[in-house]
């Protein structure tokens, strides 16, 4: 069981391995399953990105920003899962699910087109690479799981 924190300390109760495990095992299977709905409708609007950028220079610029918002989103998303899991491991499985959807609706397609989703249009490449970049780049600068505080600490 957890023990009430000393007064002054600032500090609350500490969770149990148990307990940590308990919701871990919830809260993982959840994070993947919101990112592969996150990234099949991410990859279905995206659609619109390369309509977008297909439909002239000013439609270019409203796609590249456009793009940049959702980038920007995609890293908040991982680093928020890993912050409210407090581990890699949250923001990892939120990476993979999003990747995997990417897959496959990739694959779902003939000839590497999702029923016309990804178009031709350069957009459509950034996307899906620059969504891994970015997701590469929010899990690794998501801090590690702080070490358990309810074992001993072998070194002394």
């Amino acid at each position: 069981m957890s023990e009430p924190a000393a007064p002054g300390t600032g500090t609350g109760p500490t969770r149990t391995a148990p307990f940590a495990s308990a919701v871990d095992f919830a809260v993982h299977p959840a994070l993947f399953c919101a990112s592969v709905v996150a990234g099949v409708v991410g990859g279905v609007l995206s659609g619109w990105l390369a309509w977008l950028w297909l439909s002239g220079p000013v439609g270019q610029v409203v796609a590249g920003a456009a793009l940049l918002v959702v980038l920007c989103l995609l890293y908040l998303a991982v680093r928020a899962a890993g912050w409210a899991t407090r581990s890699r491991i949250g923001a990892g499985v939120c990476a993979v699910g999003w990747t995997l959807a990417q897959v496959a609706l990739l694959l779902a397609g003939e000839s590497g087109d999702v029923f016309f989703l990804l178009a031709a249009a350069g957009i459509s490449n950034t996307y899906l690479y620059g969504g891994v970049v970015v997701m590469t780049l929010a899990v690794v600068f998501t801090p590690p799981a702080p070490p358990d505080r309810d074992r001993e600490d072998p070194v002394s």
